[in-house]
């Protein structure tokens, strides 16, 4: 327990505070406890107390007076349970030590026979056997404090190093000797920064100690913090740190829980592997889908791949976040994912269609939304297939969402189909030249496109013309 009463280390009851709301679903109990007393069992009901009027528990209280006792009556612990537990107050490392177990669990086996064995000591009770029960005190808690300490500092799963004001460790635990490799006895008194710290890590932290020995701050947050940290043969780690600061007297010091997370991040690194593994082989698939749909609507043989590639080059000039491009990317690859829903008298109809059955080639982004949206992963790259046929003017469908109601990515992808279908050879009429096709796009500016998304896309159009010109390249559209 830190001196203003927070709980500085892992709860073992972790899953029972979490499903008492004592801790959110995802916090961590180290810090985020305060030890009072919540006046009634909380893994039972809630308590009517307010937290920030709930008095110590009878451990911590004493501990804030930096005693070492025992209480084997019972008294409620942060959760409310009946405990027993015994504590000490080390000066050493700032903190108090404490071990409790929950009263029925201790006293089980002699429960029947509580009364009398409290009777029997109230008889027998005198001066000289208080004498030697307050000397046998005594000795009990100098070997449970040294019982504690091995239990909770030299048995702790995470490094625990302390440092004076100085730089130089001054406690250097078991877990500290397997993960540095460095003994006690060989780093005791040295600069903790030389032993554990790579080079480029040095003058950040003797300029942040610099500036905690003046007052100006203190050396660390109480945050968690991750870091690569050197073992001694000069080989890094990764780790996840935590500091306490401490006072003993004028002395300002600080403890260090280092945790070796090297096996942690492997894991974390394979499966973000696979999950990238597994994307490439989930675009590999739509890329497939997108060949075939090509096909079957007998566009253009590449429409789908290069309307893909170019909302991708539109979104980076409008600075779409890098997170949202992909599922752009993908939305675009399935724009015309619906049209498997359109029967080929209709799709394949060689010349124009009538009402009726324009009525039916309109559904196809409805047939779009129902199809992926039952694909989780899909559910993001939605906003195209569902809305590239919607026009800033209100005149599109299926919804007839009008401006800003549009979502961005159909925006963007609207201006580059349009382009692509009429800088392209169709079976129903040859390719549009790019002089004509701006033309036309100029003209709907505001009414079919996004006037802003319009106005960028027409200018990269231009700046691509005039680096074809210089390399000697025609422009897409322009006969060679």
């Amino acid at each position: 327990m830190s001196e203003s009463g927070l709980l500085v280390s892992e709860s073992r009851f972790e899953d029972q505070l979490r499903t008492a709301g004592i801790i959110g679903p995802d916090q961590p109990s180290i810090l985020h406890i305060r030890i009072t007393d919540p006046g009634t069992n909380l893994l039972e009901g809630e308590s009517t107390t307010p937290p920030d009027e709930r008095p110590l528990t009878r451990m911590a209280s004493s501990l804030l007076q930096k005693e070492s006792g025992s209480d084997v009556s019972g008294y409620r612990d942060y959760r409310g349970v009946e405990v027993v537990g015994a504590w000490t107050w080390n000066e050493e490392y700032g903190f108090g030590i404490a071990t409790e177990a929950d009263w029925d669990e201790s006293f089980a086996n002699i429960t029947a026979i509580r009364p009398l064995l409290t009777l029997l000591s109230l008889i027998s009770g005198g001066a000289l056997v208080g004498i030697v029960l307050l000397s046998n005190l005594s000795e009990h808690r100098e070997r449970v404090a040294q019982k504690r300490y091995e239990l909770t500092v030299e048995g702790a799963m995470d490094a625990i190093i302390s440092f004076d004001s100085a730089d130089r460790i001054t406690t250097w635990n078991s877990q500290a000797e397997r993960i540095f490799g460095w003994t006690k006895n060989e780093v005791l008194g040295y600069s903790l920064a030389n032993e554990i710290l790579p080079i480029e890590l040095k003058e950040r932290y003797y300029q942040r100690l610099q500036r905690m020995q003046d007052a100006k701050e203190e050396i660390f947050a109480l945050q968690r913090r991750e870091l690569n940290l050197k073992r001694r043969d000069g080989s890094l780690f990764p780790s996840e740190l935590f500091i306490v600061p401490y006072e003993l007297g004028k002395e300002t010091g600080y403890s260090a829980f280092i945790r070796d997370v090297t096996d942690i991040r492997e894991a974390q690194n394979q499966v973000q592997r696979s999950h990238e593994e597994l994307a490439q082989s989930y675009d590999a698939t739509l890329r497939g889908w997108s060949n075939v749909l090509d096909l079957r609507d007998n566009e253009t043989e590449g429409h789908t791949q290069r309307v893909a590639e170019s909302v991708m080059r539109l979104a980076e000039v409008l600075h779409v976040p890098e997170d949202e491009r992909i599922h752009i990317y993908r939305g675009a690859l399935l724009h015309d994912i619906g049209k498997i829903g359109i029967p080929d008298r209709i799709l394949l109809k060689p010349g124009p269609l009538n009402n009726e059955e324009w009525d039916v080639m309109k559904l196809h982004p409805t047939h779009a939304y129902n199809f992926l949206n039952k694909i989780p992963y899909l559910r993001a790259a939605l906003d195209i297939p569902h809305y590239h046929h919607e026009k800033w003017d209100g005149s599109g469908y299926p919804a007839g969402l009008q401006g800003e109601a549009i979502p961005y990515a159909a925006r963007m992808f609207a201006v580059v189909d349009v382009w692509d279908a009429l800088t392209s050879d169709r079976p129903y009429r040859k390719a549009w030249s790019p002089q004509k096709a701006r033309a036309f796009m100029s003209e709907q500016r505001g009414k079919h496109f996004d006037p802003k998304i319009l106005d960028v896309f027409l200018q990269t159009l231009e700046a691509q013309k005039k680096a074809a010109h210089i390399c000697g390249r025609p422009e897409r559209g322009e006969e060679r």
